[in-house]
């Protein structure tokens, strides 16, 4: 072809490569997902005998994941900076990478045991351009601050997310609940409302906003410029900001529209995992009472040990339910079977494995003990007489209860599963909804019927109330150190992630 167009540039030379490389990636795309259209791989590599060379084709689907997340890569460089260009008035904006879902290209036959890697946010082979912009203008020097507001003004360090009385409420800001309300005793609450205690700068509140996934704002109220000391706060979240690309990335999942993931609404059998304090609880008694034609029924697990291949779960004796969903109980056991026959592939689609997770300090709060240590497979001791209290179990800093392998072993099987399992992020759960329902199988309209949001205050001044050190922020810091790794994970990860 160049031979017949000598007179071309290397531009266009260069030009008419990219785009025969844009064909050949699209012929690609077309023919993984088979001739039939019905995702069975028909229509590349075939062996002398017909059948779809699996290994070939894992490779490219691989290939095709890494591509994906390089370019996603690109598309994040491309988002922050312009997110960094908006802190400067003068700054110009950069064009927004629209986020387009790449097609949904289910697992081949033969391949049903792959586990899932990471999953990177989808994106889709678009041209981006990530070269660095010009920098943009210096800040202007900062105005004079009152000196008797110097302290404060060091607060206002992460541009509008602070607001103050009488300025304008930013929309979609939300309230989420939060343990550290200031209540002298363990109560439940739907907010997040804090005291400055004394200190000009209130840095508590920055420091607890860190903290919270969720947060995104702090509200004050009293005049920007005036020091904090005697102020009260409420921290935030954007509630727009908050949904996530869940939906997108199930699409993109591997598992999702195979025979064991399928769109299909129908009873199934739901087997709810977690290392407790995660509102597992809850979520197993809001699915064990929806109607017969979506459930058939639900197990609470706390295993440490998913098993490698799904084996039946038989219908267990039904639980004791309250209107308080955590307050039910759960019969049947407390791990996953082990003597009962295998669930064919054909089977899988009939059951939904569900693993919640949350922030480890806080379940630890909630569920810690020897008894609890024994039902999570920990490193439990003899006796609950030998077994450290919370606030000298965080001091040891050493992990008995073994929640790292508990998290690890759900979300980085270091074996192959023949069975998908959905991973639910509790803080961002009930901002993306929708992707939950999806993920489960379960109708839409049944979002309006999820049950609300609640947290149970314990802090500093229920553990002095109550003599409990094992509720003070001094215990909290120490638990944090320990669980640093799940903590970054709840950071980064989405709502819903199939593994």
């Amino acid at each position: 072809f160049f031979k017949t167009a000598p007179n071309m540039g290397e531009r266009e030379r260069l030009t008419v490569l990219a785009l025969l490389a844009a064909f050949a990636l699209h012929t690609m795309s077309n023919s993984l997902q088979g001739q039939s259209g019905d995702g069975t791989y028909g229509g590349l590599f075939f062996t002398p005998n017909l059948q779809g060379d699996t290994e070939v084709i894992a490779g490219l689907v691989e290939k095709r994941q890494t591509l994906l997340q390089e370019i996603s890569n690109l598309q994040a460089t491309v988002n922050e900076l312009q997110r960094a260009s908006l802190t400067t008035a003068s700054a110009a904006a950069l064009p927004a990478v629209p986020e387009v879902p790449p097609p949904a290209v289910p697992p081949p036959s033969g391949l049903g045991l792959v586990s899932e890697a990471p999953s990177a946010p989808a994106a889709a082979f678009l041209p981006v351009d990530v070269s660095p912009p010009s920098p943009p203008p210096p800040l202007p020097p900062p105005a004079a601050v009152p000196a008797a507001a110097a302290s404060a003004a060091q607060l206002i360090s992460r541009g509008d997310s602070w607001v103050f009385a009488g300025e304008p409420m930013p929309p979609n800001l939300a309230d989420f609940p939060c343990a550290l309300r200031e209540f002298k005793k363990a109560q439940v609450t739907t907010s997040c409302e804090l005291a400055c205690r004394g200190d000009d700068s209130c840095a508590r509140a920055k420091e607890v906003c860190s903290g919270y996934v969720e947060c995104s704002h702090i509200v004050v109220n009293i005049a920007r410029g005036e020091p904090l000391g005697g102020a009260t706060v409420v921290l935030k979240k954007d509630s727009t900001k908050a949904i996530d690309n869940s939906r997108q990335l199930l699409h993109a999942a591997k598992w999702w529209g195979s025979n064991a993931m399928t769109t299909q609404t129908r009873p199934r059998i739901y087997i709810v995992a977690s290392y407790g304090g995660c509102g597992s609880k809850m979520m197993a008694g809001w699915l064990s009472q929806l109607p017969g034609h979506v459930k058939q029924w639900v197990y609470h697990l706390h295993d440490r040990h998913p098993p490698d291949a799904l084996r039946h779960m038989p219908k267990p004796p039904a639980p004791s339910m309250k209107s308080d969903f955590r307050t039910g109980r759960f019969p049947g056991g407390s791990k996953f079977k082990s003597d009962t026959p295998l669930v064919s592939d054909s089977d899988l689609d009939a059951y939904r494995v569900v693993y919640l997770y949350k922030d480890p300090v806080e379940a630890m709060v909630s569920r810690f003990g020897h008894g609890h240590c024994t039902h999570i497979q920990g490193d439990c001791g003899p006796s609950d007489a030998q077994f450290p209290k919370l606030d000298k179990y965080a001091d040891m800093g050493q992990d008995r209860m073994r929640l790292n392998d508990h998290f690890n072993a759900f979300m980085r099987p270091s074996t192959l599963r023949n069975y998908p399992v959905v991973a639910i992020n509790y803080h961002k759960l009930w901002d993306n909804l929708p992707a939950v329902m999806e993920a489960f199988g379960l109708p839409q309209e049944f979002v309006q019927k999820f049950p609300p949001r609640t947290e149970t205050v314990r802090n500093d001044l229920t553990g002095k109330a109550e003599g409990n050190a094992a509720h003070t922020e001094k215990t909290r810091n120490g638990l944090k150190r320990m669980y640093s790794t799940i903590l970054d994970d709840i950071r980064n990860n989405p709502a819903v992630r199939v593994v």
